[in-house]
């Protein structure tokens, strides 16, 4: 068996470190596959352009082609990479968690602690945004109204 490159904290269990392992392998993957697939469709784009374009016929040369076939394997690999990662890492989310001590939080996390976490924290922001705004507009049409009947004229405190 290979010797490990790494130590894995001792939060983890053999199972966790074997979690990770396999996501990585799926990065891996999916980052070998972007690349494959990016570079076959940049060099059939080159040379399907270089026939039915005559704008692309004069870029038909090997320079412009490896060029195309580099340039769309970067971003195939990328890509591949990046949905491999993301449509795998609801498999370790709680492995990040674990081990983990308090550290200072912040307002808005100390508000999302008391609200619930989450989407309800999310939500009871929002709606405390949306009162606030209402109060604030309600206080400004009734300014409004008071100088109207008052029969002066309305300025805004906005220059």
């Amino acid at each position: 068996m290979a010797k490990p490159k790494y130590l894995p904290p001792d939060s983890l269990s053999d199972e966790d470190v074997a979690r990770l392992n396999d996501v990585r392998k799926q990065v891996w993957k999916g980052g070998a596959l972007g690349l494959v697939n990016g570079s076959v469709l940049g060099f059939i784009a080159s040379r399907l352009g270089a026939r039915y374009s005559p704008a692309l016929r004069k870029l038909s040369t090997t320079n412009y082609t490896m060029l195309c076939v580099m340039a769309s394997g970067a971003l195939g690999s990328f890509l591949g990479a990046t949905v491999s990662g993301k449509k795998s890492v609801v498999y370790i989310g709680d492995i990040f968690t674990r081990g983990a001590t308090d550290q200072v939080k912040t307002e808005y996390q100390e508000k999302a602690v008391e609200a619930g976490g989450g989407w309800r924290a999310q939500q009871q922001n929002m709606e405390d945004a949306m009162r606030e705004s209402h109060a604030r507009r309600m206080r400004a049409l009734e300014l409004h109204r008071q100088s109207r009947d008052n029969g002066a004229t309305f300025e805004s405190d906005r220059k």
